[in-house]
């Protein structure tokens, strides 16, 4: 019988009584089965469902999306009630409750930081497109420059060709763009007035002007609101904007797991010339003597100079994982990289960040 867990968030574990909502869900609303609770340990409370793992990337599209929203659900019920939830990233399961309980000993430090960084905040997320694209194209093609081009293109006794209409489609998308950038300016000027930090996400085709997340205080929502209104009436109906919120900071700080792999930590030591052991400062000295001696500039631009340096890359960044884990589980004085060490101290908590300003 599987005992496996999918996490959704955590939580204070003060706030329990907020799972009162998501607990109601029947099991087609959620993911896995017999309801939504709370596994605890010290302040912290891990919002969790049981339930068979899956591999995100052998789901269907349907399957995926109806995933996205049951996590979303149960997360933005919980938040009705704890105010404060940080979210994990979809597809987050663990083998067993112990587990849970695991996560939440080794991320301790890491999450009560985030909770103090998104404590009493929301993220609400703005999509902003021109209201009549049709009409704005045209209006740029009107523009001095690109309607001269057009003009003198049109009695050329050659006819007009491929070069000459590429050129006139190039003049106006980067007309087209100047515009956005102008108005993404004024949009994000305005509600940064009332937001701690702002992300942007990617637009989906040339119509959409800006699809940006913020991070905002909760009681701030209703002046936030305000301000879109306002940015509305300004430009008076050239514009079509939607909100999304209040949501989870998933665009600002999202939770993960990784297990790191003995193979990996082996490989990488051995890349860098670590010994059986090493402090953190010994790691970074082991990695600024490789770098001089493999870098590209020191042996040459060759393929093999270049994919030496690169492995050098990948190992630090797997060495200092590996560390950054073992500080999690305890702090020591050196990192031991035997193979007993490295599977006791194989989870890592980590978070996805993104913002900018």
């Amino acid at each position: 019988m599987s005992h496996f867990q999918y996490i959704y968030g955590v939580m204070s574990a003060m706030a329990q009584g907020a799972l009162d909502l998501a607990a109601q869900l029947s099991e087609d609303e959620i993911i896995g089965r017999d309801g939504v609770r709370a596994v605890c340990h010290a302040e912290l409370a891990a919002i969790v469902s049981p339930a068979k793992p899956v591999e995100l990337t052998k789901l269907r599209k349907d399957a995926l999306a109806k995933m996205l929203v049951a996590h979303q659900k149960v997360v933005e019920l919980v938040m009705q009630g704890a105010g404060t939830v940080l979210p994990f990233r979809i597809g987050t399961y663990v083998p067993s409750e112990a587990a849970v309980v695991d996560v939440l000993l080794k991320g301790n430090k890491l999450i009560s930081t985030l909770f103090e960084a998104i404590g009493g905040k929301i993220e609400m997320d703005v999509v902003a497109t021109w209201a009549d694209f049709a009409s704005l194209l045209k209006e740029i093609g009107e523009e001095d420059e690109i309607k001269k081009l057009k003009q003198s293109l049109a009695v050329h006794s050659q006819g007009v060709s491929v070069d000459d209409q590429m050129k006139v489609g190039f003049m106006v998308k980067e007309a087209l763009e100047s515009r956005r950038l102008e108005v993404s300016r004024q949009i994000v000027e305005q509600l940064s007035a009332v937001s701690s930090a702002h992300t942007r996400h990617e637009n989906m085709d040339d119509q959409m002007i800006l699809n940006n997340a913020f991070l905002i205080a909760t009681a701030q929502r209703p002046k936030f609101e305000h301000m879109l209104d306002e940015l509305d009436n300004k430009f008076a109906g050239k514009l079509n904007f939607r909100c999304v919120g209040p949501l989870a900071p998933y665009s600002f700080y999202t939770l993960e797991l990784k297990i790191i792999q003995w193979e990996d930590v082996d490989w990488a030591r051995h890349i860098m010339g670590l010994g059986d052991a090493a402090s953190t400062e010994e790691i970074k000295k082991a990695f600024q003597h490789s770098a001089q001696v493999k870098h590209p500039d020191h042996r040459g631009q060759t393929a093999e100079a270049e994919r030496s340096f690169d492995d050098l890359s990948c190992a630090r960044r797997i060495v200092l994982e590996y560390a950054l884990a073992c500080e999690q589980a305890a702090h020591v004085p050196q990192i031991v990289f035997s193979e007993e060490n490295v599977r006791q101290n194989a989870l890592l908590v980590k978070v996805r960040s993104g913002s900018e300003g």
